[in-house]
């Protein structure tokens, strides 16, 4: 239904719960699919196969440890962590070994950080709806009272999108009008091709730029850096749903990049706190950040805002945000996105903005991180029938 609904179009991410036949379809049909396990359901299978194997306090400890580990941003040390953890509980091994070991690329976050996930890590939202269904929908219910119930859904969500926009035509002073006023050229040019919803979270990533200081790093002790971020443990629930924590290692970006394409190191630390990124600027003009933003959901972070205020190799561009949230209109011009003059907002007495200036910045890496736009041109032919 889903490929014949969407001419075959290919599915980037999937959340499902461990059902093996769910998987197996997914396999099958859609090869090139990543498949992500949902932790709310992992989380509830711990607990119906493990809480009666071990004692109380055990499986307190069992469970603490599982997520500590599933949030390990390196995988080597999650490694290390796994084997540790099976050994430890030997009366929980035998699940381990066959429910978990076997789909661990599916549920740990070093496995699964590398893609585009919206920050979702379950589905939630979905069981919610059907939650909501299941209650008012009884076995003797109609069909009537079921497209009812969907339409009572729908419309409060109908609702609460006419209430957020009529907050956003109430004129206001303060953080709402930093965008305007600090990245005027962009704020305009996010206006002009992005969705509403999306222009509304990219420019909330400008505003919280400002919470934040930066330091420029020498590239040279870049070893040093890296050891600095070691600690990146958390143990606080899932990491994903922490906004502020390091979502991604420097090491792994690294290895990803190569050192010789590194041009500039930032350090980032939130005003009177002591939470820490890295944005690293790239020589095609890319960057990278630890907040893993710009991967999980293919929209610009705040610390890259707060870098491009201070560095005048910062670049911006209106690719670097994936064409996922693009209008409809500009999706269906057809227009190539990267012919777009980049823009830089820190600006030199001795440097001038001008096209010849840009022509060297490839952005290879944001191509690479984008891949396959997901809007081909078998969509938009469906879209517009």
């Amino acid at each position: 239904m889903i490929k014949k609904g969407t001419n075959d179009l290919i599915l980037k991410v999937v959340f499902t719960d461990s059902d093996p036949a769910m998987a197996n379809a997914i396999s099958l049909e859609f090869p090139d699919t990543i498949h992500c396990l949902c932790i709310f359901h992992i989380d509830l299978n711990l607990k119906k196969n493990l809480r009666n194997k071990l004692k109380s306090d055990e499986f307190k400890a069992f469970r603490e440890e599982f997520f500590h580990c599933r949030n390990t941003l390196i995988s080597t040390l999650f490694e290390n962590r796994w084997e540790h953890l099976k050994l430890k509980y030997p009366s929980a091994g035998n699940y381990i070994r066959k429910q978990l070991d076997p789909l661990k690329y599916k549920w740990a976050v070093c496995y699964t950080n590398n893609q585009f996930t919206a920050g979702a890590n379950s589905i939630q939202r979905v069981e919610s709806l059907n939650h909501k269904i299941h209650d008012c929908v009884r076995s003797n219910s109609s069909l009537l009272t079921l497209v009812k119930e969907i339409q009572y859904v729908l419309d409060k969500k109908s609702e609460y999108a006419r209430v957020e926009e009529y907050k956003d035509q109430i004129p206001i002073v303060g953080l709402a009008t930093i965008p305007k006023a600090y990245f005027k050229s962009i704020e305009k040019v996010v206006s002009e091709f992005l969705m509403p919803a999306m222009v509304f979270l990219v420019c909330k990533q400008m505003q919280e730029c400002f919470y934040y200081d930066s330091f420029k790093m020498d590239v040279a002790i870049i070893d040093s850096i890296i050891q600095e971020q070691t600690n990146t443990d958390y143990n606080e629930g899932m990491r994903e749903d922490n906004y502020e924590v390091v979502k991604v290692h420097l090491t792994d970006i690294i290895s990803k990049i190569g050192l010789d394409q590194i041009l500039e190191i930032w350090r980032l630390v939130i005003s009177c706190g002591t939470k820490t990124h890295y944005v690293i600027l790239l020589v095609d003009g890319s960057h990278c950040c630890t907040c893993n933003l710009l991967i999980t959901h293919e929209y610009l972070c705040r610390h890259f805002y707060k870098i491009l205020r201070c560095s005048t190799q910062a670049k911006w561009h209106i690719g670097f945000i994936a064409s996922r949230w693009y209008k409809d209109d500009i999706i269906d011009g057809n227009n190539d996105i990267w012919q777009q003059s980049p823009i830089t907002l820190c600006i030199n007495s001795n440097q001038e903005q001008n096209n010849d200036q840009y022509s060297m910045y490839k952005f290879d890496y944001i191509k690479q991180i984008h891949g396959a736009e997901f809007y081909n041109q078998n969509l938009r032919e469906i879209n517009c029938t």
